[in-house]
């Protein structure tokens, strides 16, 4: 069976980065190149992502399949945007730090649960979707992150087609070389410019 060939509902968290496009793609051609009518490709913009990669996430679109691009907001915790409305000031997390009342830390990850997470969850209930699979960019060399994130939430069910394929770093990178557009940054960049998990270093070269 192809892990690739996701049991419907599903959502395919696309993070705006080579790897989940990798999965996208490879989602997209079990499905014969065409996302079914029970599956979603979401992008949540926390405002502080590099410009490169909402180029690239229109690029995905334009190209492949719809996108939907989400955004943290207080009142109902999610709003839709595109490319041309997408926050670039970092509004969705100034917006998140004001209702939380304190700043992420590694033990809590406040704008990965808000601004990604919960954000996703909240259109799709929204929506009046009850259960789905959520689709996460997770490679078979990275087992540990795999291990961590199943389980996670009662309507969602988190999935790793890359991981079940045995799809590794190599291939992600072999088969961006053969596409006729690229993300375009540095893997070391990431693709939220101001990630308190980056050294100081980092981030002022962003």
């Amino acid at each position: 069976m192809n892990p690739y060939r996701l049991e419907t509902p599903f959502v395919v968290s696309f993070s705006g980065g080579s790897t989940s496009g990798f999965m996208l793609r490879k989602i997209l051609d079990a499905f014969d190149g065409k996302l079914p009518e029970d599956g979603e490709v979401i992008f949540n913009n926390t405002g502080l992502e590099h410009e490169k990669t909402l180029d690239f996430v229109r690029e995905v679109e334009e190209r492949w399949c719809p996108v939907t691009w989400l955004e943290f907001q207080p009142e109902t915790r999610f709003k839709v945007v595109d490319y041309e409305t997408a926050s670039r000031e970092g509004e969705p997390f100034t917006a998140m730090i004001d209702w939380r009342g304190y700043l992420p830390t590694p033990v809590a990850r406040i704008c990965t649960v808000n601004l990604k997470i919960r954000c996703a969850a909240a259109y799709l209930l929204n929506k009046g979707v009850e259960e789905w699979n959520n689709a996460m960019g997770l490679r078979y060399d990275e087992p540990h992150r795999v291990h961590r994130m199943k389980g996670d939430r009662k309507a969602e069910t988190t999935v790793c087609p890359m991981y079940e394929a045995k799809h590794t770093l190599k291939d992600v990178d072999e088969f961006w070389e053969g596409q006729p557009f690229q993300l375009g940054i540095p893997r070391w960049m990431g693709n939220c410019c101001g990630c308190f998990l980056k050294s100081r270093g980092r981030i002022e070269k962003v």
